[in-house]
């Protein structure tokens, strides 16, 4: 596990996370629940809580009061590229 000070070191894992937090989205949106559930089992395995909100994903890190969210539902993505088109 690394020290939440180092930032690079963070960042570059939360940019890994994310990626297979995305994965996963996909293979839910597509109906491929068991590869959905086995991306979920791997991040857990490596000690991370994946908790599936209305509008996303809530990541933690186990044990401690580090997280964050990753919006994937579709609809809310959509609106959000929309609206940063026009402005």
């Amino acid at each position: 596990m690394i020290h939440p000070s180092d930032i690079r070191a963070f960042s570059a894992l939360k940019k890994t996370v994310d990626r297979r937090l995305l994965a996963r989205a996909g293979a839910r949106l597509v109906g491929n629940y068991a590869e959905a559930d086995a991306i979920r089992d791997e991040l857990e395995e490596d000690g991370w809580t994946v908790e599936d909100t209305t509008s996303g994903v809530l990541i933690r890190v186990a044990g401690t009061n580090l997280r964050w969210s990753l919006i994937t539902d579709p609809k809310i993505l959509v609106e959000q590229a929309t609206w940063h088109e026009g402005n």
